[in-house]
C-alpha cells in the first residue's frame, strides 16, 4: 500500500513538472521520524545543536495532495504538529485552500501518524465527519480503543476503511496511474 502511494506521488509530481496553476499537487509539510527532530529527550550532539538553532527543528513526516481545480485538499498522516502542518499549508497556498482538509489518509498505525487526530475532537477543532481512510486494522484500532473512538462516535471523524490493491478516486483531476 505505502509503496504504491509513494509511485502514485512521484508519479504525480514527475507529471507536474510544467505544471499549470490548475494541476493537482503535493507539499511535503514534514520529514522527520514520528516524534519529530529533535526526539524528545534526546541528549545527543544532534539533538543539542536544533536546541541552539530552532530553524533546523523538523516536523513529522507528512504531506499535503492538493487540487486547485476543486480547491479541495487531503492530509497524509496525522501527526502530532498538524496544527503547524494546517497553518503551513494554508500559508504556502495563500489561503486559497479551506481550512480542513477533504479527508486524512493515515498511511500506518506508528504512533506519531495518527495522534494528530485528536485535535479533530470537541476540545479542539471539534469537527464534522472528517473522512479519515485508513486499512482495516487501523481503523478497527481507532473503533475500539479511546479516546480514537470518541471521535468517531461524536462524529468529529468518519472512517473510511482502506483496502490492499484498491484505489480510491479523490477527485477528476486526481486518478492513480500504476
Amino acid at each position: 500500500m505505502m509503496i504504491k502511494l509513494l509511485s502514485f506521488f512521484l508519479l504525480l509530481n514527475i507529471a507536474t513538472f510544467a505544471q499549470t496553476k490548475n494541476d493537482p499537487f503535493i507539499l511535503i509539510l514534514g520529514v522527520a521520524q514520528d516524534a519529530g527532530y529533535p526526539q524528545a529527550g534526546c541528549e545527543k550532539d544532534c539533538c543539542k545543536r536544533v536546541l541552539k538553532d530552532p530553524a533546523a527543528k523538523r516536523m513529522v513526516a507528512s504531506l499535503a495532495l492538493a487540487d486547485p481545480a476543486t480547491h479541495q485538499w487531503w492530509l497524509f498522516d496525522a501527526t502530532p504538529d498538524i496544527t503547524t502542518q494546517m497553518q503551513l499549508f494554508r500559508s504556502k497556498t495563500n489561503a486559497g485552500y479551506p481550512v480542513l482538509p477533504s479527508g486524512i489518509f493515515l498511511t500506518h498505525a506508528h504512533i506519531g501518524h495518527y495522534t494528530g487526530l485528536m485535535y479533530l475532537g470537541r476540545e479542539a477543532m471539534n469537527t464534522r465527519s472528517i473522512p479519515v481512510y485508513a486499512m482495516s486494522r487501523m481503523t478497527n484500532f481507532l473503533l475500539q480503543n479511546g479516546p480514537w473512538n470518541q471521535l468517531s462516535s461524536l462524529n468529529n471523524i468518519f472512517l473510511k476503511p482502506l483496502m490492499a490493491d484498491s484505489s480510491v478516486n479523490l477527485s477528476t483531476g486526481i486518478q492513480p496511474r500504476w
